[in-house]
């Protein structure tokens, strides 16, 4: 069976907070991580943004990483993911996203 990762994202109106997770399919332990960051300006390209209130949990999880959480600054903001598996299988996603 393949293992398969991914980022969820998602936004909370009442506290105006986003949360991200890194998920694994595996169940077996392995090293994950999640970021999530406010960009300092409205550009929708993350290589223009320095980013603020940077929050990352990472270790050895067998269903996910996180969750990380990050006040809407109403500019836009960055997600990030990363699993290693087997000692050979690296993914990694990058999302920007403006608000």
């Amino acid at each position: 069976m393949n293992a398969y990762h991914y980022v969820d994202v998602s936004y909370n109106s009442s506290s105006k907070k986003f949360c991200a997770i890194m998920v694994t399919t595996d169940r077996k332990k392995h090293f994950m991580a999640v970021d999530i960051a406010n960009c300092n300006s409205k550009s929708t390209k993350i290589e223009n943004c320095r980013f603020t209130n940077h929050k990352t949990d990472f270790g050895e999880y067998s269903q996910y990483a996180g969750p990380v959480y990050v006040k809407a600054n109403g500019k836009c903001n960055y997600v990030g993911g990363t699993a290693v598996h087997l000692d050979r299988q690296f993914q990694k996603a990058k999302i920007g996203w403006c608000k």
